[in-house]
């Protein structure tokens, strides 16, 4: 029982002490009122959003062309299957939203007869060469504004050479790889719109550009030259006679006489990478084309030259570079040059006018 009482006033204390502190409470709030700052005593400035996040330094980009030669065809017909959704890839096959891609690489802006291209495509001179086809791939409407390509574009450079490297075997004749190397170095930024280049390197044949064979046949030794003949003597010297009475059934002869020299530069800046330009050039890929209008056909000493060439004679007439630039391949059977031909006219006549800049005494124009 005493027990019981003990406990019962213990209790009765707790609970005593919590309604006196409870009062307590709520009398201080009623007697105490705290103001409160309009601003803090100390002020923390926050770092901006961009501030908190610092950009890594981009590293230095290879060259594409670098890039193309160590890229994956494999994995550029896997990054392809984007593209397949708008564009037929086989050879014959009819075009779907965007024209077919089967030789694209080297062949004229918006020439796919029967697709209607976009103006944007249609303003454009030139080539799809390896560097254009990067530039339109990084960004379309960059490259061509107001393009109908929807594509967003491959930012990540690695791809987009994957996929120029599987575009390039869309072909009976992939263009050799080895010209997209040196081309992506010289070729000028600004040249043409969005890294779009005048002309494709192996195009530019505006004379034997020759591509090198798995292994590349040795120029023949002295005593292997063919000996000159009176007769041959004689052919060369009536050649540029037979030129003349050519010139006038031909047009790209006749539109000589007018011809920009400073358009055939621009178009010939892809021909560096196969060619030397300059007086005493050296050979590349092909023969030097300082003094082109007028040589004797596989005369650079120390070129390896085809059979085709060898074995053809004669000079270089403009008539002759003329049919050699539009088809090298009908001019001379068996040349080792991949590329199908210059088509269009003026571009023949302005390239011819520019080569024959390239001399210190150019020749009379037919």
């Amino acid at each position: 029982m005493a027990a019981s009482l003990e406990a019962n006033k213990i209790v009765g204390a707790i609970l005593t002490a919590g309604i006196i502190a409870s009062a307590s409470g709520n009398l201080a709030r009623i007697l105490y009122k705290p103001e409160t700052l309009e601003e803090p005593v100390y002020r923390v400035e926050a770092a901006e959003a961009t501030e908190t996040v610092a950009e890594a330094e981009p590293e230095d980009a290879l060259p594409f062309g670098a890039l193309l030669a160590a890229a994956d065809p494999d994995n550029g017909a896997k990054i392809a299957k984007k593209c397949i959704g708008c564009h037929s890839v086989n050879q014959g096959e009819k075009d779907k939203v965007g024209p077919n891609l089967w030789g694209i690489v080297g062949r004229p802006i918006a020439a796919r007869e029967g697709y209607a291209y976009s103006d944007a495509l249609k303003a454009l001179d030139g080539y799809w060469t390896y560097e254009r086809l990067d530039a339109f791939i990084a960004d379309p409407k960059g490259f061509a504004p107001g393009t109908k390509m929807s594509f967003g574009g491959i930012k990540k450079a690695e791809d987009r050479a994957d996929l120029v490297a599987w575009l390039r075997l869309l072909a009976d004749e992939p263009l050799p790889l080895s010209e997209a190397d040196e081309a992506a170095v010289e070729e000028p930024t600004g040249a043409a719109p969005a890294g779009e280049q005048a002309a494709p390197p192996a195009e530019q044949a505006a004379a034997e550009p020759e591509q090198p064979a798995t292994e590349p046949e040795q120029p023949p030794a002295a005593s292997e030259q063919p000996p000159a003949t009176p007769e041959k003597d004689a052919a060369r010297a009536e050649q540029p006679a037979a030129e003349e009475s050519a010139a006038a059934a031909n047009p790209v002869l006749a539109m000589l006489a007018s011809a920009d020299p400073e358009a055939g530069a621009k178009a010939a800046r892809s021909c560096k990478a196969c060619h030397s330009l300059e007086k005493g050039g050296p050979n590349k890929v092909g023969p030097p084309l300082w003094d082109i209008v007028g040589r004797p056909v596989a005369a650079v000493e120390g070129y390896a030259y085809s059979d085709a060439l060898r074995n053809m004679g004669g000079v270089w007439t403009y008539e002759r570079l003329e049919a050699f630039i539009r088809k090298p391949r009908e001019a001379a059977p068996g040349t080792k040059m991949s590329f199908g031909g210059v088509r269009r006219e003026q571009d023949r006549a302005n390239l011819l006018a520019f080569l024959r800049s390239l001399s210190d005494d150019p020749k009379p124009l037919p």
